[in-house]
């Protein structure tokens, strides 16, 4: 119910009750969260550069085509705490409508290894100031085990298997999104498919599965003045059967040369990303996560590295579908 009231709330916000229907359609998806086991999708601080990272709508969102290189060291200080790489490429189709990407990301964490390859296809409408877009992504996601580098209390203890086992699972994800040059509300979810993890030979071990991660997003772009915008946003995570979780805060973009934030983790951390935009085309990000849990006691906190080149394409001639001026 809270969740609920938040996403209507933020709507109350929006500049035409025009698009209620789509809003509370979008609210209405993000409202199907049901049990979970665990978190199996990475955390990012730099989401809000590429956010196709969390949503495959955004795929082919802009008028070019963007790469972007990212790692991230989670919970530094703590051994086989989670490190991430990740590269991402997406770009429009202009006269078909569509965009297309990809997503390669690594992480490993502790004695797991996770290699996920996601290509991604978008398809887009005009509607109303902005446009409505749907997007699938489908691929593999590669799991190994170590349990060699795992610490036994008991070195006789024959239940850890010994050597090292790997799957090939398929996945999936959905996304949608509405923007337009003033806002965006979004809705995506992965792991779509309930592929099964099961490493050891014994009948009567309980399996593990991917698990559904549902994530909803909303931001607003306020223009103060003819160099300066704010754009506070929020985002919803929820895994089934763990509590949801909120990223809440704002950047402010100078000149669309600099841009900085302060975002708010709830049970987590307070985390500052910050951009420079090197020239027209190079772009680099960074984020500190400041830890203000009871890990704060054992971690130096996160630390996020993001490289970004963008080739920016001709206009279209479809300029209304394909560029309302965006800033997410």
């Amino acid at each position: 119910m809270k969740i609920k009231k938040l996403c209507i709330l933020f709507y109350k916000l929006l500049p035409s009750a025009s698009h209620c229907w789509l809003v509370l359609f979008i609210v209405h998806c993000s409202l199907f969260v049901i049990h979970s086991k665990a978190q199996q999708t990475p955390q990012y601080s730099l989401y809000s550069f590429n956010r196709i990272l969390i949503n495959p709508a955004f795929a082919g969102n802009k008028n070019q085509i963007q790469t972007t290189l990212s790692y991230r060291n989670y919970l530094v200080g703590i051994e086989g705490a989670p490190v991430t790489q990740t590269l991402t490429v997406n770009a429009p189709i202009q006269s078909k409508y569509l965009g297309v990407g990809l997503k390669l990301t690594h992480e490993s964490l502790g004695a797991v290894n996770q290699l996920n390859f996601l290509p991604v296809i978008s398809y887009y409408i005009g509607l109303g100031q902005g446009r409505l877009t749907f997007a699938l992504e489908g691929g593999i996601l590669h799991e190994s085990v170590n349990w060699n580098t795992l610490i036994k209390t008991n070195p006789l203890d024959n239940a850890i298997p010994q050597g090292s086992n790997s799957k090939i699972l398929p996945d999936a994800g959905f996304g949608m999104l509405y923007n337009t040059s003033r806002y965006f509300i979004g809705f995506s979810v992965n792991h779509l498919v309930k592929a099964k993890f099961d490493y050891t030979d014994i009948k009567s071990a309980n399996p593990g599965f991917l698990t559904k991660h549902y994530f909803l997003e909303a931001g607003y772009n306020i223009v103060v003045g003819s160099f300066l915008n704010l754009e506070p946003s929020i985002l919803l995570k929820k895994a089934i059967a763990s509590p949801a979780q909120f990223d809440i805060g704002t950047k402010i973009n100078f000149k669309n040369s600099v841009t900085a934030g302060v975002y708010w983790r709830t049970g987590d951390a307070l985390y500052f990303p910050i951009r420079f935009l090197i020239n027209n085309r190079y772009s680099i990000a960074y984020a500190y996560d400041l830890r203000i849990s009871q890990l704060a006691t054992y971690s130096h906190g996160s630390h996020e590295i993001m490289l970004t080149y963008n080739y920016q394409l001709l206009e279209s001639a479809r300029k209304k579908l394909i560029n309302p001026r965006y800033y997410f």
